[in-house]
């Protein structure tokens, strides 16, 4: 319930409250008395209100200039992305411009992926960073490991290897290049796509996909047998043929769905191969 005293702030005829009329006896003699003064109005010259325009007019090309272009803008403006070196030699930070490349040697790297997400790069790692800006950022790792985490539109975020390039579609995953340039994915979260020439393979979370000098590989779960891994192996990479797709039939399960949808657009099926599947 309200205190009736308090009605006394607004209404002098109210009960008054005892600390309210110590104050207001204290502060008495600080009381105005008499009439607000005046304050002339100061008339300004032409002059300024040109440079107020001109002010304005340099203000807006500069605002803009300073706003960031939004989710994977980056280093468009060449401030480069931001790593980490942590090994047996200490912590050492740079900045990574485009061009330049990054080889972690002994040493784990991390790395700011402009304001999309980072990446860590297991050691003996080599990476470049191809192009960073508003429609895309661009890497290719040439040899060793990275894990990706991403947090961005499908396709701004984009690493090449010399057999596949994978197209990040906002997602994290591991990505891994071996001495030969053979390269292997593996998502575990959203959603990858690796091309190469016209072959496409979508990989989502929890699904793995190898590419090789060969070719690119068919995705499979983590959870498929392994019956079925070989078999894939001997149809993307060694010209495995009707037994190949046989082993692999025979041992799909509904978990294996992913697998047997790809191999309907395999360049090696046609006819009674993709009647079979």
């Amino acid at each position: 319930m309200t205190d009736p005293r308090d009605d006394y702030l607004f209404d002098p005829s109210a009960t008054p409250d005892p600390e309210i009329e110590r104050l207001e006896t204290a502060l008495s003699g600080l009381r105005h008395r008499g009439e607000a003064p005046s304050i002339p109005q100061r008339r300004r010259s032409p002059w300024w209100f040109a440079a107020a325009a001109v002010i304005a007019l340099l203000a807006v090309p500069f605002a803009l200039s300073q706003r960031p272009n939004g989710p994977g803008s980056g280093p468009a403006d060449g401030m480069g992305w931001e790593y980490r070196l942590t090994g047996a030699r200490g912590p050492a930070e740079g900045t990574l411009r485009v061009g330049d490349w990054l080889e972690t040697g002994d040493a784990t790297a991390e790395v700011e992926v402009a304001d999309i997400g980072h990446m860590t790069l297991d050691p003996g790692t080599r990476m470049r960073l191809i192009a960073s800006g508003e429609n895309q950022h661009r890497i290719r790792l040439a040899r060793g490991r990275l894990e990706a985490v991403v947090d961005a539109p499908p396709e701004l975020f984009v690493a090449e290897t010399p057999a596949a390039t994978a197209v990040d579609m906002g997602c994290a995953y591991e990505l891994v290049v071996d001495d030969d340039g053979n390269g292997f994915l593996r998502v575990t979260s959203g959603l990858v796509e690796l091309r190469r020439e016209t072959r496409r393979s979508v990989v989502p979370e929890g699904a793995m996909c190898d590419a090789r000098g060969q070719g690119l590989g068919t995705p499979r779960f983590e959870t498929a047998s392994s019956p079925l891994r070989f078999a894939l192996r001997r149809i993307d990479f060694a010209e495995g043929g009707t037994d190949a797709l046989g082993d692999v039939l025979e041992s799909a399960t509904e978990r294996d769905t992913l697998t047997l949808w790809h191999l309907l657009q395999h360049p090696r099926f046609e006819g009674p191969g993709r009647r079979r599947i």
